[in-house]
């Protein structure tokens, strides 16, 4: 279970469990990032399996995060900022890209049940679609295994997993790490359902 310890609080240099990243290509990524920003003292590193880069996530505030997506020739092709926030029957992620991309992701649903859905608003596509629960069981089983992670490590982890289910990779990230950061007592079922 991804409980307690889902928090962004890790060492400053770990990475995604699935592949961690080599030593080379994190001072490449270091120097880049800070270049643009004074880095923090709290951030992961993790793979993008979307675009092959990489994204460099930290924790904002307390209801907001940046995930800065990187190239795999270690240029930055977007930074998004993502807020979350409680809403009735759910929550709501909002990421808007310095590329005037946003992109709107409410869960709403009852998490004891196994039922509810995403839909997602995205301004570039001008579509809003809708996503059911038909990830749960990948979610829960890719999930289960992954006790201790924090939130900027399981997150990114777990919706590389989840990549073929349609939600995409950085909303899915968004989605998982709202829901984690708002309560980082979430279980697995609370995080899988407001992922899928």
């Amino acid at each position: 279970m991804l409980v307690v310890g889902m928090i962004l609080v890790t060492p400053a240099l770990a990475c995604g469990p699935s592949a961690p990243i080599d030593k080379s290509d994190e001072q490449k990524i270091l120097s880049v990032v800070s270049k643009e920003i004074t880095l923090p003292k709290e951030f992961n590193i993790v793979n993008n399996p979307e675009s092959g880069g990489f994204l460099f996530i930290y924790k904002e505030s307390s209801n907001s995060f940046k995930m800065i997506d990187i190239s795999k020739d270690y240029e930055i092709n977007e930074t998004w900022t993502g807020t979350f926030s409680l809403i009735s029957g759910g929550y709501q992620t909002n990421l808007v890209s310095n590329k005037s991309h946003t992109i709107s992701a409410t869960y709403t649903g009852n998490p004891s049940s196994n039922t509810g859905e995403v839909t997602v608003y995205d301004s570039v596509k001008g579509t809003v679609t809708t996503h059911s629960l038909d990830c749960y069981q990948l979610c829960m089983s890719a999930c289960s295994g992954m006790s201790g992670y924090g939130c900027a490590e399981g997150c990114p982890y777990l919706c590389s997993i989840l990549i073929e289910t349609g939600i995409g990779y950085v909303v899915c990230v968004g989605l998982c790490l709202g829901a984690c950061f708002i309560d980082m007592t979430y279980g697995c079922d609370k995080i899988c359902n407001a992922i899928c």
